[in-house]
């Protein structure tokens, strides 16, 4: 029986007891050669069916409510142990950020890939929705990274080689594990204002050259697009000859990756040197940031409504249990109306 570290996590130790209780077929407790991949992104961007289509399942792709997890393998060769990839992709939108400690473990740390959908056709929720998951994974990855400084030279070597092509490295801010935006729905955005998709593709060039991350523009109904994101997601799942494909003009689905774009082939954000003195950006981050919402307002994402979600989600349907939940719904209202009845006989006695 193999020996469980103290280290896994509990989703890691349930994973390695099924698979033990499965057999010898069923990939078994985490390899240090396996791979991690986490989804994160929009709600309702695409994250579901890119998922399927990597893995190559015909399947209709259904809301993800929390966290959930599968994985990909594939034969190296006759009679040798198959490559494996976790996949974990984290629904509820921005809402559930503190489960992605689930996947960014110091286990996964060293072989982890953040895939983040970003949905163009929504470009009033673009920015915040990749602000908030680039902010809260680095700062998972951080604190990881402090405890451990072995680790933190490895991850730091690791983008140093990632990045070795790059020429303006020293302007920009790397993420410290691979990051891959795929940005999703182009066949809508396609037919976007000529300036509207100048914009949003310059901005995403620029996030994506400032953190050291590929980005690959797509649609799920543009089979070319779609074979590019499956090379790009099988060159980390499983060590396979990265795409090489460089597309950077807005007229076409973007592609690009660390050492193919530059600051200066991007060029400055859209602002008017008047209206520089106004802004309240401390880098080139905040800038951009400010430059594309001053045409794109960013929503106030709520998430308020996600338990009620859940409740009412039918893919969580418990008979007793939803049966058990209406009837106490049923007392707490009749309690609330009692209550309120008293409170009104209570005032009513103190005016006479």
């Amino acid at each position: 029986m193999q020996k469980m570290s103290k280290d896994l996590t509990v989703w890691e130790l349930a994973l390695a007891k099924r698979d033990s209780a499965a057999g010898s077929d069923v990939h078994t407790v985490r390899s240090s050669d396996d791979s991690t991949m986490l989804f994160v992104g929009n709600k309702d961007g695409g994250k579901t069916s890119l998922i399927l289509r990597f893995l190559d399942r015909d399947e209709t792709a259904k809301p993800t409510t929390a966290l959930e997890y599968t994985f990909a393998r594939r034969a190296r060769g006759h009679n040798q142990p198959k490559d494996v990839s976790h996949v974990w992709e984290l629904g509820g939108e921005t809402s559930l950020t503190n489960l992605i400690n689930t996947a960014v473990t110091k286990n996964t740390l060293r072989k982890l890939m953040i895939a983040l959908i970003v949905d163009l056709s929504e470009p009033s929720k673009l920015w915040v929705v990749m602000e908030t998951f680039i902010k809260a994974i680095r700062r998972e990855i951080e604190q990881i990274l402090y405890e451990d400084v072995q680790l933190a030279n490895e991850i730091k070597a690791a983008t140093d080689e990632r990045l070795c092509n790059v020429n303006d490295k020293a302007m920009l801010d790397p993420f410290p594990i691979p990051l891959f935006i795929f940005a999703s729905k182009y066949d809508k955005f396609q037919n976007f204002d000529p300036q509207q998709r100048k914009l949003t593709a310059s901005t995403l060039r620029f996030v994506a050259h400032y953190l050291g991350a590929r980005l690959v523009f797509y649609s799920t109904k543009n089979e070319t697009t779609m074979k590019l994101v499956k090379q790009t997601l099988g060159h980390f799942a499983f060590n396979l000859s990265p795409p090489k494909t460089v597309a950077l003009s807005y007229n076409e689905p973007i592609s690009t990756f660390p050492g193919a774009d530059s600051l200066e082939d991007i060029g400055a954000p859209p602002i008017q040197q008047s209206e520089l003195s106004h802004l309240a950006a401390r880098n080139p981050f905040q800038l951009w940031k400010q430059a594309f919402s001053m045409v794109y307002p960013q929503e106030t994402i709520s998430n308020s409504n996600l338990l009620d979600d859940i409740v009412i989600d039918p893919q969580f349907a418990e008979p007793v249990v939803d049966q058990v939940r209406a009837i106490k719904d049923q007392e707490l209202e009749l309690y609330k109306r009692e209550a309120k009845k008293r409170e009104k006989e209570k005032t009513r006695q103190m005016v006479y």
